[in-house]
């Protein structure tokens, strides 16, 4: 996301942050239209998480949708192929890391696609969960993963569909 997409984030967080039950309600229920490979990559997560975690990654999904939403920047779904490719690379990534270093907030930060907005959301699930981010270093790395996971695969929809649209019009479609 470009800078004029992280204020966008921000009026994102904001929005989702004081919207009444029944627009949240909405948002979830056009996300698991929009994105039913990403929910259910998120449903089969909930054993994996605990529920207060699991609840804040699924906001995290709506919110980064809203925040497309409110850019205006045409999306196409987020295919199970894309989201195995994502996991594996970043999987990777993140084991690579730890092997040569402890991997912290700092260095997923450094390593994510869109470091601005992978640190808003590390704040802003730091506002969510009342117990606070995972003091265990393995929890917080697979909470962030997820969170990486979601952001790279939104942009990937983002940039696959503007190649898509681009294609098309030069084809005469």
């Amino acid at each position: 996301m470009t800078d004029q997409s992280e204020s966008i984030l921000y009026k994102a967080i904001r929005h989702i942050k004081e919207m009444p039950t029944d627009e949240w309600k909405r948002l979830t229920m056009e996300f698991m239209d929009d994105q039913p490979y990403l929910n259910g990559f998120l449903i089969n997560l909930s054993e994996e998480f605990g529920d207060e975690e699991h609840e804040a990654l699924v906001r995290v999904a709506v919110m980064l949708h809203h925040a497309f939403k409110l850019a205006d920047v045409p999306m196409r779904t987020i295919v199970q192929s894309t989201i195995d490719d994502v996991v594996r690379d970043k999987v990777r990534e993140y084991e690579e890391m730890d092997e040569e270093d402890e991997l912290g907030v700092d260095e997923m930060t450094r390593m994510s696609s869109s470091p601005r907005v992978f640190d808003d959301i590390r704040r802003f699930l730091k506002e969510e969960l009342n117990n606070g981010i995972p003091r265990d270093l393995s929890e917080k790395q697979n909470l962030f993963l997820i969170v990486e996971v979601m952001i790279e695969a939104y942009e990937l929809s983002a940039i696959i569909g503007d190649a898509y649209d681009k294609n098309q019009k030069e084809n005469g479609n």
